[in-house]
This record gives C-alpha cells, structure tokens and sequence, in this order.
C-alpha cells in the first residue's frame, strides 16, 4: 500500500475491512480488533488515528511498535497471527498499518 492509497482510506473512513485506532488503545482491545480480521474477510488497523480520521501518529520508533505488535500476536492470540507491518509518514507522525489477512483457522485470545 502506498501513502496517497491510506491517506485515502483514512478520507474514506472506517468500514468492516478498516479500523482506526489510537496509540492509547489496549493490547487486548488491539489483539480483539486483529482476531476479528483475521476471523473474518481481513482487514487493516491503521494505529494512530483517530475515530474522527485525525492522525494523530504513533511515538517512539515504528520499528518498536512494530516489535510491540508482533509480540500481541504471538502472546496474546491463539493460534498466533501474523499480520502484515508497514509505517507511513504524515507530517512527522507515524501511522503503522497492521494488515491481517483472513484465516482458516480461528483464533481466539489466550
């Protein structure tokens, strides 16, 4: 995905394949939010962003929150999904793109 395609998405608003989230948002309510992709037709979490469509980014370095992601999916949702990780730059704040692509297999939370 390009920049301009999730500026776009994000003009669009959420549907039932794309969810904003804040960087404020819990590991369980993340984890719930990726199962329920994943348990589904896909979808994508766009971290750092607001419900309203405000980007309000993420802190620290993508490459940690990536890591902090990753870690959700292997600790915390059963079996283990691995979802797609990308950073995207909009004035200096970061949104991290958590695409999870639909699954033969259910997974729950642990």
């Amino acid at each position: 995905m390009t920049r301009d395609a999730i500026q776009k998405i994000i003009c669009e608003g959420e549907n039932s394949h794309i969810e904003f989230k804040s960087e404020a948002v819990s590991n369980e309510e993340l984890a719930i939010a990726m199962i329920a992709f994943s348990n589904g037709q896909g979808g994508v979490i766009l971290l750092g962003v607001e419900d309203d469509g405000q980007i309000s980014g993420i802190s620290g370095m993508p490459d940690k929150k990536m890591n902090a992601v990753n870690q959700i999916c292997q600790n915390t949702v059963k079996p283990p999904i691995i979802p797609t990780l990308d950073a995207y730059s909009f004035d200096e704040r970061i949104v991290l793109a958590i695409s999870s692509m639909s699954s033969m297999v259910t997974s729950i939370t642990r």
